[in-house]
């Protein structure tokens, strides 16, 4: 054990703990991809010229086994039987396979299977992803790459929508299996963990068990507090005896439900269809645009979001969202109207969903997506994970179809109406209810609780560990 030594550079570090992520990020850009891709999609196949005709009230049965798979997906996404390294594997085949179905689709059938492959991929791999970047990075490094995966969907999003607007239905497809190949065979290549890692294990070892003085002790048991207490994951139903884990799922619940309600999914899935029925001269342009100001309000939400008050940031954006909302609602209902004063006001709803996206974006989605790890414990973070894509997914489900339904019977204001109905209830709720301190107290009081005799504990938990 002497022999060993701890020398990798840290840039050396930091390339072998962030390039086989980058990899698997692949996994969440080909999931945003297929999302994308209903934008286009839906218009052609229910054009006179599609392969595959399809109706209006179709499109929502489409859309459900996307998230109908990656419900499932995340079902699994914690398990540890085959280890993070082949869970990822395995989802980069699913999402190959999606495309591959999807490329050769001649029927509805078809269409549904590969959509739901792709779905069980994306909701299976990005838990097995986040297991590995906890198992292979340093705590610092972890926390960076587990935000940026959010950044995934955007791409694949704005991706898709660009190329639509270049190739052919088909064509779309055959591109899109090219990202789940590289994930597939790039991350087979990949350790399942870094060598650096277990000389990091022994160093760590040698401090510890070296008669130095407790404060090197404690200084090490913080730097590794997460390879003893990350590890130790909770179950689903230990998670669920647990009140104040049990109540932070409540809070999560709640705000992810209302922030997809409140419009996200159908300005993705519906984007061109909405352009189109705005009677806008070039729908494809504005659903380009669209995804470009998506993809950079994401990126600057990450970084800025969390300087600012939750409340203040939720009431705020879902008082704005439910004006939008409204504007939409109105233009849609006297759309005719307005056209007939000037043919220009057909950008109208691009401008007020470009206005919906920045305020959306930087306020209710990105808080909800950031106020899991300031109101849950370390040790049940996988649990946290697994929530969150169920319940973004069932969300999303409840209002693709509900939009679908109300622009089916009484014409796309009627979906506005729904929209502009649940963010105006829920920048009230919140106004009322919500306490800013709440969640961040309890969060304090967890790792404010482990005083002197805690940290003697940890320091003989890492001990026996290593």
């Amino acid at each position: 054990m002497g022999g060993v030594k701890y020398e990798y550079p840290q840039t050396r570090k930091k390339i072998l703990q962030v390039v086989p992520v980058l990899f698997g990020y692949l996994i969440g850009i080909s999931f945003g991809m297929m999302l994308g891709w209903s934008s286009h999609a839906y218009p052609f196949l229910m054009g006179d010229e599609s392969p595959i005709p399809i109706r209006l009230n179709q499109t929502a049965l489409i859309t459900s086994f996307l998230w109908k798979g990656n419900c499932l997906g995340a079902f699994f996404s914690t398990s540890k039987r085959l280890g993070a390294k082949h869970g990822v594997l395995l989802a980069a085949t699913l999402e190959l396979a999606g495309w591959f179905v999807m490329c050769c689709a001649g029927n509805l059938t078809e269409i549904l299977i590969s959509r739901f492959l792709i779905g069980m991929g994306n909701g299976f791999g990005i838990g097995q992803l986040k297991i590995y970047i906890r198992d292979t990075c340093e705590q610092d490094i972890a926390a960076k790459l587990n935000t940026y995966l959010a950044l995934t969907s955007p791409i694949g999003i704005l991706f898709t929508f660009v190329l639509s607007a270049l190739v052919s239905f088909r064509t779309v497809s055959v591109v899109c299996t090219v990202f789940p190949f590289i994930a597939l065979v790039l991350f087979g290549f990949i350790p399942k963990k870094p060598r650096y890692m277990e000389n990091k294990r022994v160093a760590v070892i040698r401090n510890i068990i070296d008669p130095v003085k407790t404060e090197k002790i404690m200084e090490v048991t913080k730097t590794y507090r997460h390879y003893t207490i990350e590890d130790q994951q909770l179950g689903v139903f230990e998670a669920l005896s647990d009140s104040s884990i049990r109540h932070s799922m409540l809070i999560v619940t709640i705000l992810v439900v209302v922030q997809r309600v409140s419009g996200g999914p159908p300005h993705i899935i519906f984007a061109e269809l909405i352009y189109r029925e705005a009677e806008n001269p070039y729908p494809q342009i504005c659903v380009i645009v669209y995804g470009f100001v998506f993809l950079v309000m994401t990126t600057i939400s990450l970084q800025f979001t969390q300087r600012f008050s939750k409340k203040i940031l939720l009431v705020s954006s879902f008082s704005i969202t439910s004006f939008l909302m409204m504007l939409m609602t109105l233009f849609f209902y006297y759309k005719n109207d307005v056209l007939q004063l000037n043919r220009n006001f057909s950008w109208l709803p691009l401008v007020i969903a470009l206005s919906f996206n920045v305020v959306h974006t930087f306020g209710i989605r990105t808080v909800s997506l950031l106020i899991i790890k300031d109101i849950f414990p370390a040790n049940a973070k996988d649990f946290a994970g697994g929530v969150y894509i169920t319940v973004f997914s069932l969300s999303a489900l409840l209002i693709t179809k509900s939009f679908q339904e109300l622009y089916y019977h009484y014409g796309v204001h009627a979906g506005y109406v729904l929209m502009t109905s649940v963010a105006g209830a829920s920048a009230v709720f919140i106004a009322i209810f919500y306490k800013q301190s709440l969640p961040e107290d309890e969060s304090q009081k967890k790792d404010n609780g482990s005083n002197k005799d805690d940290k003697d504990k940890n320091v003989s938990i890492y001990i026996t560990k290593f």
